[in-house]
């Protein structure tokens, strides 16, 4: 753990906004090298980005705000104490990037789809890089495990789980976003420049594949599990699964528009 990443001549530069920084910088060059792919002209490039870009911070804030934390007003109370937030949502994040492209392009007359199949890659690719700040502050921390690979923390965790062995759920979903990020950009979004698949499944594709991997890291994730968390789940499962049902009715609605033949089941 190493919240404080370095001092420089007493200034402190703290890991988690350095990666947060670092993740911004890897998805936006990410839409950089597909530019060309994005059928826009320069100002609506930047435009877009600019879009991403408030969506990411007001998504973020937002969800959080809203969703953890106590609450909304629990969350404001803090704001005008402290002066600064209290945390953000990465789920948050991701659906407030794509509903602020979309609204950008909806009123400019684009087309989203090529922008979301870019963001469904990008997105997890700077996730991955977000979670080791996440190590080093010691947030998003697991709950306690037997495993050979737990962790340990002796500060910034709850102090009913310091010194002992925890999942390290900020790796699992490091590793796990990694493992998306390569699926959408080198099976997923191919599929959809030859044809197999259409414009818009990569970014639907990510989204299912991120809620499942936060559906099941949610089970061994200790941290703050939102104000609407019932019948065993975490806020950020209900989503999950509301963003998973979300696609899959889309693709089921497709296939019935196509006219596919349904399956016969047995006598």
């Amino acid at each position: 753990m190493r919240p404080i990443l370095f001092t420089v001549a007493r200034w402190q530069v703290a890991s988690a906004p350095v990666f947060a920084g670092l993740a911004a910088l890897a998805s936006y060059f990410y839409f950089e090298l597909k530019s060309a792919e994005l059928a826009l002209s320069e100002d609506d490039f930047w435009a877009v980005i600019a879009a991403l870009a408030f969506g990411v911070f007001a998504g973020a804030v937002g969800f959080y705000a809203l969703v953890y934390g106590g609450g909304l007003a629990r969350n404001v109370e803090y704001l005008l104490r402290n002066r600064t937030v209290e945390g953000g949502s990465f789920l948050g994040t991701y659906l407030g990037a794509a509903l602020c492209a979309w609204l950008y392009c909806r009123l400019r007359g684009l087309s989203f789809a090529p922008v979301g199949d870019v963001l469904g890659a990008a997105a997890p690719l700077g996730l991955s890089i977000m979670r080791i700040g996440c190590l080093l502050n010691g947030c998003c921390y697991g709950r306690p495990t037997t495993l050979p690979w737990g962790i340990v923390f002796h500060r910034g965790v709850p102090a009913r789980l310091r010194g002992i062995p925890l999942h390290p759920t900020q790796v699992y979903e490091l590793l796990g976003s990694l493992v998306i990020f390569a699926i959408v950009d080198r099976l997923l979004r191919p599929r959809v420049a030859d044809g197999r698949l259409r414009p818009g499944d990569a970014l639907a594709g990510s989204i299912a594949l991120y809620s499942l991997l936060r559906f099941l890291n949610d089970f061994v994730r200790a941290g703050d599990p939102g104000i609407v968390a019932t019948l065993g789940l975490t806020a950020a499962q209900w989503l999950a699964v509301a963003a998973m049902t979300t696609v899959c009715v889309r693709f089921a609605a497709r296939r019935e528009r196509s006219g596919a033949p349904a399956r016969r089941g047995l006598a």
